[in-house]
This record gives C-alpha cells, sequence and structure tokens, in this order.
C-alpha cells in the first residue's frame, strides 16, 4: 500500500475548503428609489458573517442585518454608498439583511456580497 504524500492531502483539502467557501458566497444588487429598501433573506449557520455593499449614484446606502425573531445583529448607518458590517450569528437561523436607501433625494443602485 502506497502511502499519501502529506503535502498533497493538505493541498486537496486547501482546494476544496475554497471552492466550499466560494460556493457560500451570496450575491446582492439592485436600486433604490430615495427611502426605499430591498429585503433579502437565507438560512445561515453559526459563525461569523459579513455583508459588503458596493453603491453608486448619490444615495445614502444603509445595511440591517435581523435574525429570525426580528431583533437586529448589526446595522451600518454611515451617511455614505458603501456600507460594510461583520456579524457573528450565534445559532443556525434564518437571517433577514435590508438595504435601505436613507437619502431622501437620491436614488442608488448596489452590488454586494454575503459571505
Amino acid at each position: 500500500m502506497k502511502k499519501f504524500n502529506n503535502k498533497i492531502v493538505v493541498l486537496a483539502a486547501f482546494a476544496a475548503l475554497t471552492i466550499a467557501i466560494t460556493q457560500a458566497a451570496s450575491f446582492l444588487s439592485g436600486y433604490l428609489s430615495p427611502n426605499h429598501y430591498d429585503s433579502y433573506s437565507g438560512t445561515f449557520t453559526s459563525g461569523w458573517m459579513t455583508v459588503d455593499i458596493d453603491g453608486s449614484g448619490y444615495g445614502d446606502l444603509d445595511i440591517k442585518v435581523y435574525d429570525e425573531n426580528g431583533y437586529l445583529l448589526a446595522e451600518d448607518t454611515e451617511p455614505d454608498n458603501n456600507p460594510y458590517v461583520r456579524v457573528y450569528n450565534p445559532r443556525y437561523q434564518r437571517i433577514q439583511i435590508v438595504v435601505e436607501n436613507a437619502d431622501e433625494s437620491y436614488s442608488a443602485s448596489y452590488t454586494g456580497e454575503v459571505r
């Protein structure tokens, strides 16, 4: 029976993990008029997650992350167009992500990622 080279096994495991992480990312995109929002929901396992939005236009994009009971886990309400949050999800549950344009006058489009 041949012995496996430990380096090959480690590299194969790393490649599989990288593919799993890449597939776990969710992509968000949309266009928001002033004072409007988009809502996304999905089931996530426990652990750290990030929501990163890249906006264009003159709006003021915000992110709010809620657990399945409606409890606010994290938010970025800074007056900018590129909100980012990193939050710890304590258990396997349904998470709601709200992307809001808090600007009174200007619209904004956005793309983003949940990891």
